[in-house]
């Protein structure tokens, strides 16, 4: 029920926004299949269009590959930031898991 009314208020918002700039509002609804849909093309990941997040169907390596893709971002600008040497900006690929058990305390 919380859905439906969020879904309304927020095709509501998007209609008075239409009006105020002067533009026609589409009326009919969009049925979007989220397997086809192309993921570097959404503008709000928190909406694909029918209200669904991007992400309401991961499964758990989804998120596991997210957090260590974040681990990984945040390890390379941690060392960036606390070597603060114009000169060696970053590590080779080798020493990944000696650096990356320093700064996090797992293995990788």
């Amino acid at each position: 029920a919380q859905r439906k009314t969020l879904l309304a208020k927020r095709a509501e918002a998007k209609k008075k926004a239409a009006e105020e700039k002067g533009e026609e509002v589409a009326e009919e609804k969009m049925d979007i299949d989220a397997e086809d849909l192309d993921v570097f093309g959404v503008e709000d990941v928190t909406d694909i269009g029918t209200g669904e997040p991007l992400f309401a169907n991961f499964a758990f390596e989804d998120w596991l590959l997210l957090a260590t893709r974040y681990e990984l971002h945040l390890l390379l600008h941690s060392f960036k930031k606390d070597l603060d040497d114009p000169d060696r900006p970053s590590f080779m690929q080798k020493d990944l898991s000696f650096y990356f058990n320093k700064y996090f305390k797992k293995n990788f």
